[in-house]
């Protein structure tokens, strides 16, 4: 009889460690499943988190490049009205023959036409960036108010773009005018070093 309930009794502590040993492991599994769980979500939100990033990113790419080509367009506009070379003094020389031509073209009579080179970012050379330059024409003009307002309208036709910084007239041989007109013109130079200096007619 004391054998039996010895027995007994055993057979209940095993029992209770088993299921004691149970009771542990399905704890364990459980928490090993939540921390499953919690890897794949956390590594989805990241997933998620760099689709939107890169969404986002594509997004502004998209946006830049419009705007690039959008500024790529208007510089070409602008350029137009630019003279443009690798020589800021041929290009001075250019405009004073561009300036001449429209005088002809107008009938008036060409006394004096001197391009004054003006200064240039120096640094913007250096460091390889465009350049855009003055060039300052001094003309001195013969002719007729008519002559005159011919010239001023074919200037506002050129292709190029001149800026009049100064007018004053005087009287010449009772009907005629002396004309003294400075005109800017302006041109694009890449950024290598170039030379400066004053062209004279």
């Amino acid at each position: 009889m004391n054998n039996l309930v010895y027995f007994f009794k055993r057979f209940q502590r095993r029992t209770l460690l088993v299921a004691i040993a149970v009771l542990l492991l399905v704890v364990y599994a459980g928490r090993w499943v939540d921390d499953v769980h919690d890897a794949r979500r956390i590594e989805l939100e990241n997933r998620l988190n760099r689709l939107d990033q890169s969404r986002l990113v594509t997004a502004k790419a998209e946006i830049y490049e419009k705007r690039l080509q959008n500024l790529l367009a208007l510089k070409e506009q602008v350029d137009h009205y630019f003279f443009s070379g690798e020589d800021d003094n041929k290009l001075s020389s250019a405009m004073q023959l561009k300036i001449q031509a429209l005088v002809v073209k107008a009938g008036l009579q060409a006394e004096s036409i001197r391009p004054v080179m003006q200064k240039t970012e120096g640094q913007d050379r250096e460091e390889g960036r465009q350049v855009l330059g003055e060039v300052l024409i001094k003309t001195r003009l013969a002719g007729t108010m008519g002559q005159f307002m011919n010239f001023l309208a074919e200037l506002y036709r050129s292709e190029e773009f001149f800026e009049i910084e100064s007018i004053s007239f005087s009287p010449y041989q009772n009907t005629g005018l002396k004309i003294f007109i400075e005109l800017k013109g302006y041109y694009v130079l890449p950024g290598s070093v170039g030379g400066s200096g004053e062209a004279e007619s």
